[in-house]
């Protein structure tokens, strides 16, 4: 555990770098993580690794709520086709998440990779059957990864749009009305643009922002989800992922090679990690006050956040 200035580091030995960005995740006592066909998990102070589940293809989006763990693979060999699962009881069927999956109290989010929306199922309903919607319509067509909620609105960055400015929509959560809440007016109208890794603290929306025709303008934004300005917390010439916990964001620069914090109303950034060799960072995840994140030489690592 951390918070008296040190943690763990996780190696290559728990968990393979791989590119399911969702293919692991922390709750209160455990790291879970996939193999590609079994569920694995380890207390998060150390200790015995075990096999949650195993015998699934393809398994990713692993995603820890509370004492539950859900995931999504393409299914347990012939027997059962692919979905979405917790404790080894499908929940959603014939859809395959791509890398993420959110839950609340109310509802599975989950991205349907092969149709290209956002979709969600009730959890009021027992899990049973499919749901989109109410009726079938998709609430973000063509997303990036990974999206989130402030238990109202559903945000998504868009992936494919009438022009190289790909802005981050919103949609009702269980509706399909789908409005520009971040856009971006560069100085050159048809220089390309996009927004990837969101994170949110409930209040704010954070997001990276690349235009390689404007590098100033590159790095980590913050803007509150009742409207108003946005802010830039970082200028950096590549982020490649985010996260925060109301107090700090987290982000990676696989460029620099580091890990990095900034309050979340502004300041200075800080290095809390520092990798000797040529890296990529994904999925960081903060929880107990210790920062998580997938490296490719290492695998997964933690750190405290007030090192």
């Amino acid at each position: 555990m951390c918070g008296t200035g040190t943690c763990n580091t996780y190696t290559a030995e728990i968990h393979p770098y791989t590119a399911n960005t969702g293919s692991y995740d922390v709750n209160e006592t455990d790291i879970f993580w996939s193999t590609g066909t079994a569920l694995n998990k380890r207390p998060r102070n150390g200790g015995q690794i075990t096999t949650v589940i195993s015998g699934h293809t393809d398994l990713r989006a692993v995603t820890a709520y509370g004492s539950d763990i859900f995931w999504a693979s393409s299914g347990i060999s012939t027997i059962l086709p692919g979905g979405v699962f917790t404790n080894d009881t499908q929940r959603i069927s014939n859809e395959l998440p791509s890398k993420s999956l959110i839950i609340t109290p109310a509802d599975i989010f989950y991205p349907a990779s092969t149709r290209g929306f956002i979709g969600y199922i009730r959890r009021s309903d027992g899990y049973a059957g499919l749901v989109t919607n109410n009726n079938g319509s998709p609430i973000v067509n063509a997303y990036v990864e990974p999206f989130v909620t402030d238990g109202t609105y559903v945000y998504a960055a868009r992936d494919i749009y009438s022009s190289n400015q790909r802005p981050i929509v919103r949609a009702p959560i269980h509706g399909t009305t789908e409005t520009v809440f971040v856009d971006y007016t560069p100085t050159n109208p048809v220089a390309a643009y996009n927004f990837t890794s969101l994170a949110t603290d409930g209040a704010n929306l954070y997001y990276i922002l690349y235009i390689g025709a404007e590098p100033a303008t590159n790095g980590v934004w913050r803007k509150p989800f009742t409207g108003g300005a946005v802010t830039q917390l970082v200028s950096s010439g590549t982020v490649t992922a985010l996260t925060t916990d109301g107090e700090n964001v987290y982000y990676a620069e696989p460029f620099t090679k580091r890990i990095r914090k900034v309050a979340t109303n502004g300041g200075s950034p800080s290095t809390l990690f520092t990798e000797s060799n040529t890296v990529t960072f994904r999925a960081l995840k903060v929880i107990d006050q210790c920062l998580y994140w997938q490296s490719s030489t290492s695998g997964i690592q933690a750190i405290a956040v007030n090192p």
